[in-house]
């Protein structure tokens, strides 16, 4: 007995010397290097407190503290509309299937406000992405597209139900005083953004890029949703965002629907949770890619595609409706370029060694007038649209200033034409010219490959049905 007393003093000197030696990290969750992963929850059983859950492989611990081999973990400190807000679970449930989950969120979207099925297919991804913000290389933004300021409201409340540690926000008034390390998704409501807002929204499309406040560095993590009313906020952020459009509807989200939806929408976030824990170190060694998508559009489509696990007909239907907005964006491009990659196309086809900027602005301005536009280009504004495109003018005589037509620019003008969708550069081209050819030589390569790549499906398909006949 005495010496069972012994070796529990000493276990207990020995834990109280190790507590000193690693003081308690408060912590809103971890990645752990073994690939367990701690997160916030509730306290089943006191819902004004929190507690931290461990997933280990398929062992869960939920305690008030988790110790590893040489950290204490403890929950960080919550106040009280904070933790409201977070909407956390209180532990984490099997989530099926990725096709399941996907179609459970987005069947509950539908029935709680008035979303049709291909958006809220496009917002149970953006969700689940939402998940994964703090290792997805991309910004993951959402942008209420209308002036429907009630109904704009109540869709931020029901999409807030699923997102990653939502918290609802006016305007600018402390975006970006959140506590340090907490990953959340901002709710954004801002009929009339102001400036400071489209500053801060700027920046936080820059995952990873921080500011330097009271000597500490603040990183940018976290998704973005955001009603800006009919005004936009600028900076490029609704071509790189997943747009929904919000109209009026026939009824608004009342008290007793947050009550209604209470089960499921925490039978959900249990499931979501879940599907971090398991899936994290997927996610973030992703190899999804896509091609043929804008710059913008295709960076969201990989953020939003990389979630989706062991789920190959989702991330065809997500590239497949995401192909409508990358369109948009396109012809906005296109509009915008068009007129001066066109002329550079006539002066390259022309064999000219060099031209001047006000030759294209000229020429450009010739092509604006033939369709029965009434904008005119200037050569200042010529000058900033090439620096754009990464053609850099240099002076080239008395006349001033403009591009050197060598055999390198030329290609590049082709490329540029080709990813912005120029018209000249989609139809025949000019026979001779080996940059043209080139172009149409890779569109019948990429046709003759996805040719084969069906081909190839189909006959998968045909022998799977063989193998396994109804």
């Amino acid at each position: 007995m005495n010496r069972c007393r012994a070796g529990a003093a000493r276990a207990a000197v020995h834990r109280s010397s190790w507590e000193e030696l690693n003081p308690p990290i408060p912590t809103y969750g971890e990645h752990l290097p073994d690939g367990s992963g701690i997160e916030l929850v509730r306290d089943a059983s006191d819902l004004t407190k929190t507690k931290l859950l461990l997933r280990a492989g398929e062992r869960v611990t939920i305690e008030h503290e988790i110790c590893t081999d040489t950290c204490r973990f403890v929950p960080a400190d919550l106040n009280s509309a904070l933790l409201r807000q977070l909407h956390l679970p209180v532990k984490d449930l099997p989530y099926g299937t990725t096709s399941a989950l996907v179609g459970q969120i987005a069947s509950t979207l539908m029935q709680a406000s008035e979303l049709g099925a291909d958006i809220a297919f496009l917002v149970a991804v953006f969700a689940i992405a939402s998940f994964f913000s703090d290792c997805l290389l991309t910004p993951l933004c959402l942008c209420l597209i209308g002036c429907a300021n009630a109904e704009a409201r109540s869709l931020l409340r029901v999409l807030s139900w699923f997102c990653r540690h939502p918290v609802l926000l006016v305007d600018h008034a402390g975006i970006d005083q959140l506590p340090e390390n907490l990953t959340a998704t901002r709710f954004l409501y801002a009929p009339k953004p102001s400036a400071k807002l489209r500053k801060l929204v700027a920046n936080l499309q820059a995952f990873d890029f921080g500011v330097i406040r009271k000597g500490s560095l603040r990183e940018n993590r976290g998704a973005v949703v955001i009603y800006s009313g009919s005004t936009g906020v600028g900076c490029g952020f609704e071509d790189a965002s997943l747009r929904v459009p919000v109209v009026s509807a026939r009824r608004l989200l009342r008290p007793g629907d947050e009550e209604c939806y209470r089960d499921i929408a925490d039978e959900i976030r249990a499931k979501l949770l879940n599907y971090r824990l398991m899936h994290y170190d997927n996610v973030k060694r992703s190899e999804f890619d896509v091609t043929g998508l804008t710059g913008p559009i295709r960076e969201l489509a990989l953020g939003l595609g990389a979630c989706l696990i062991d789920a190959s007909e989702l991330q065809d239907r997500l590239i497949a409706l995401l192909r409508v907005p990358d369109e948009s964006v396109r012809m906005e491009r296109s509009a915008e370029m068009a007129p001066v990659l066109e002329s550079l196309l006539v002066f390259c086809h022309e064999r000219k060694t060099a031209v001047h900027v006000g030759e294209i602005a000229k020429t450009g301005n010739d092509i604006l007038s033939a369709r029965g536009e009434w904008t005119k280009l200037s050569p200042k504004e010529v000058g900033h649209k090439l620096g754009l495109l990464g053609l850099q003018t240099a002076r080239l005589d008395a006349d001033g200033r403009g591009l050197k037509l060598t055999r390198a620019v030329c290609a590049r003008i082709h490329q540029l034409a080709k990813d912005y969708g120029v018209p000249a550069a989609l139809e025949k081209g000019l026979p001779g010219c080996p940059d043209c050819k080139q172009f149409f030589d890779q569109q019948s390569n990429s046709a003759r490959g996805a040719r084969d790549a069906h081909r190839a499906r189909k006959n998968s398909g045909r022998k799977i049905n063989e193998a396994h006949p109804a």
